[in-house]
């Protein structure tokens, strides 16, 4: 393994020099000690088109049901698996409401209760994922400061129990 003086003097030389001269194996886009795991992340998450939608039919079809129930346990496939393609380009939010508003029409005329709370949650999840990303696009600056300038001297209460009670109630 190179030393971390030598591959920031590899990089340097190859950036400033050719950077089609240097070999890809000398600028370390990969340490030895993470090879295994991006192997695994790599099959578990193929970014092709055909992979998205094949992750979206799956979702639909299966966990979305019981998403309601199941969509905090990170231990089995009950997540959407959809947050890689959506963020790649690969599916579109719009084709993901679309598709899940149709179960939000059929399931409650099919009297399945659990079913409709789960799209309701799904189709909330999904759009506070779209907003916050609108946000952090359009308003790099918001985590530091309001967007609202007459906000900006408001005295905020920092108490950890009081945060936990609201985030009990949000959820």
């Amino acid at each position: 393994m190179q030393k971390e003086s030598e591959r920031l003097n590899i990089l340097f030389c190859c950036v400033f020099d050719d950077l089609l001269r240097c070999p890809s194996d000398t600028l370390a886009f990969e340490d030895d000690s993470r090879k295994g795991s991006n192997e695994l992340l790599a099959r578990a998450w193929s970014t092709s088109w055909s992979n998205a939608d094949k992750a979206l039919t799956t979702f639909i079809n299966g966990a979305l049901i019981e998403y309601s129930k199941n969509r905090r346990k990170a231990d089995s496939a009950t997540t959407s698996f959809l947050s890689p393609h959506l963020h790649f380009g690969k599916v579109s939010v719009w084709k993901v409401f679309q598709l899940v508003r149709i179960k939000q029409v059929l399931w409650p005329n099919d009297g399945n209760k659990e079913g409709e709370e789960s799209v309701n949650l799904f189709l909330k999840s999904i759009g506070l994922r779209e907003y916050s990303r609108y946000m952090s696009f359009n308003h790099p600056y918001s985590h530091e400061r309001p967007l609202l300038g007459h906000l900006k001297n408001f005295s905020w209460v920092v108490d950890e129990s009081l945060f936990k009670a609201w985030r009990l109630v949000i959820h």
